[in-house]
């Protein structure tokens, strides 16, 4: 073999172990923050199953029990963007290795609270930590994997993190039962999280060239896809400011399209489900309650995941378009049946709900990919999150008290109620379908261009 030969051999055989390198660290590091994100679902959830423990423990009224709730969620939302900008300038390395700490310490506080200002302290320093849990993960996807990829790996980080919500209900029962929901908490959770701080800190990358090795495109040698090259002209800017994200239209349109399935299974799930079903069945275990959530879960998992599979069949819009009017169908038929609902039609219409609104969130945060920047993915990411928390389960969930209270007189709670409050929630449903119909048509139009997207 002459020189350049064994140049052309040895050149080829260090860039197999640099692709090798490549797609070893990316799955790892994938790995890593899905389970990462798997604690933000969990901690959404979780208050649904360990809230009658609670209050019997420390003898909290529903009026400050509501209160828990309200902080979370408005913590939660208003953290997005805050916590969006801030991965965007320290990274996923060093800003998941501060947040996972905040989220230990919160769940040690709420553990240990004997008091209903310690619940609401714990709870609002979880809120504030897993608010970057999601960001964090969509950024890790975007910088280690190309744009042709990114569409399916991104529904299979949502549908893993979605397992959370699974375990927040059902297991959750079952440990509760076997060590009691503080021990729960502060060991398991808060446990887990300052593992995973650890971890992070020690081993993930933000981006490839902090390891030495090229751009996913150039190391797999796939070329620049035409969804690389962004829609929105405001894209076109890698440094784009994050007021200029504020005055496009598109990420408005996409804020309102997940904001009507988010808010309704949101409010439906993380705080009012149990209450109905009380109502409804007054004698129903609280084991039938973690059951119908489970199947909420099991659906939000498998809307995520499946939403690779859509967007590649029938493109991002139109899976937008069918996921909104399939979340419409289903609730709709709860609202107007709402004093006939068996536990079997709960688990049935909670699954579609659940699937439908991680199929809608998971597509619409790949269509928002597709349109900004990778260096401004948080910032987006994070106000259509702030957006969807605020004017949805932030909104929402006091809406339903006060329809409730205004209806019942401050009695007690009727089904007739809880059916004037998901008959409410149908008009954000509707906006959120006209809106998903807005983007395909702008896409029809030309006014914002992807393969993927029409």
């Amino acid at each position: 073999m002459n020189q350049i030969g064994r140049n052309l051999a040895i050149g080829n055989s260090e860039k197999g172990i640099m692709v090798k390198k490549f797609k070893t660290a990316r799955w790892v590091f994938f790995v890593m923050v899905s389970i990462v994100y798997m604690f933000a679902t969990f901690q959404r959830i979780v208050p649904s199953v360990m809230g009658n423990a609670i209050q019997a423990d420390i003898n909290i009224s529903a009026t400050l029990w509501g209160t828990v709730g309200l902080a979370f969620t408005w913590t939660y939302a208003f953290a997005q963007g805050p916590v969006g900008a801030f991965l965007d300038k320290y990274g996923q390395r060093m800003g998941l290795s501060v947040i996972l700490i905040l989220s230990a310490i919160g769940c040690l506080v709420f553990g240990a609270a004997h008091s209903s200002m310690g619940i609401i302290l714990g709870r609002v320093l979880v809120a504030l930590a897993i608010s970057g849990f999601m960001v964090a993960g969509a950024k890790t996807c975007a910088n280690w994997f190309t744009t042709k990829e990114y569409v399916v790996v991104y529904a299979i980080f949502m549908g893993l993190g979605n397992l959370g919500s699974l375990l927040a209900t059902t297991p959750m029962q079952l440990l509760m039962n076997f060590c009691g929901w503080r021990h729960a908490v502060i060991y398991f959770v808060g446990g887990v999280s300052l593992l995973m701080a650890v971890v992070v800190a020690l081993f993930l990358r933000d981006t490839p060239d902090k390891m030495g090795l090229q751009s996913p495109e150039k190391i797999l040698e796939t070329g620049i896809t035409k969804s690389s090259k962004v829609e929105n002209k405001a894209a076109v800017v890698e440094n784009i400011s994050a007021g200029e994200i504020l005055r496009s239209p598109i990420v408005w349109i996409c804020a309102c399209i997940a904001l009507g399935s988010s808010a309704s299974g949101q409010t439906l799930q993380s705080l009012w489900i149990g209450i109905y079903m009380h109502t409804l069945m007054p004698a129903v275990p609280a084991i039938t309650i973690s059951n119908v959530l489970l199947c909420a879960s099991i659906g939000l998992m498998l809307g995520s995941i499946s939403a690779g599979f859509f967007t590649n069949r029938y493109t991002l819009t139109r899976t937008l378009i069918g996921s909104n009017v399939l979340f419409l169908v289903f609730w709709a038929f709860m609202a107007f049946n709402a004093g006939n609902m068996t536990v079997a039609s709960l688990m049935v219409t909670n699954f579609f709900l659940g699937f439908a609104q991680m199929l809608t969130v998971t597509t619409n945060f790949m269509l928002i990919r597709e349109l900004f920047p990778k260096s401004r993915l948080g910032t987006a990411l994070g106000f259509t999150n702030t957006f969807i928390w605020v004017f949805g389960a932030g909104l929402c969930q006091q809406l339903w008290g006060f329809i409730l209270d205004v209806i019942t007189k401050g009695g007690a709670y009727t089904v007739p109620a809880f059916a004037a409050c998901f008959k409410f929630q149908l008009i954000y449903i509707i906006v959120a379908t006209g809106a998903a119909y807005a983007v395909y048509r702008m896409a029809r139009q030309g006014k914002i261009t992807s393969e993927h997207l029409i």
